[in-house]
């Protein structure tokens, strides 16, 4: 079994369930969106490209407010979570990682050495509370066995993030994540890099991702 994620109190709604306000990210154009070759290498970073993507999400981040970022533990999520926002509160979330389909795809796996990247300057302030650990080669097995037994555990991790989404006490937040996984998530259609989503969340017996605005793929020329 996976490592539990530590559980914040739930705010509960006296009128009726609770709704949150969720920001859904993709990360910017990453090395393995643009050569195949680097599906099987750790750590994949932004392009160019990318990187000037995920900055010009300042000024829509800046109109949307999220109150916390929740990032994946991945490189190129981390990358995007801070260029786009970079004074908003940032907790590395495990469950918020790209789905794993394929044992080739290093790419997929979060970084082989959180604790280097947490102390970087890029990364210095992130909460890993979450995260520890993520790095351990027993964890990364932990991680693709779990993801492929079965698509309906990628699911399941799915609706565990949503829950986690909902107790936690700001009413609006971003999430940075990955196109194969936040199709799991939300239920809804792939996304572009540097996509923005704004969906409500209602909690319940059955939480529900209602999709209400998007905002385009920036272009990221130079």
């Amino acid at each position: 079994m996976l490592p539990r994620r530590t559980r914040a109190p739930i705010k509960k709604s006296v009128t009726g369930p609770l709704v949150k306000v969720v920001h859904v990210v993709r990360h910017g154009e990453a090395e393995h969106n643009v050569s195949d070759a680097c599906f099987e290498k750790r750590n994949t970073q932004l392009t160019a490209r990318g990187k000037r993507q995920a900055r010009s999400l300042r000024r829509n981040l800046q109109k949307l407010k999220p109150e916390a970022v929740i990032t994946s533990p991945l490189l190129r999520a981390m990358q995007t979570a801070r260029a786009m926002t970079p004074r908003t509160p940032t907790v590395v979330v495990p469950d918020a990682r790209e789905r794993i389909l394929c044992k080739s795809h290093l790419c997929d796996l979060p970084v082989d050495d959180p604790k280097r990247y947490r102390l970087s300057k890029q990364f210095g302030g992130m909460d890993w509370s979450l995260a520890l650990g993520v790095g351990t080669c027993k964890y990364q097995k932990e991680i693709v066995d779990t993801d492929m037994t079965s698509r309906t555990n990628i699911m399941r991790r799915g609706r565990e993030l949503t829950q986690y989404l909902l107790r936690r006490p700001e009413t609006s937040l971003a999430v940075v994540s990955h196109g194969g996984f936040l199709m799991r998530l939300t239920g809804d259609s792939y996304m572009d890099n540097c996509e923005v989503r704004t969906y409500l969340v209602t909690g319940g017996r059955h939480a529900r991702w209602k999709r209400v605005r998007t905002y385009a793929s920036p272009r990221g020329d130079a």
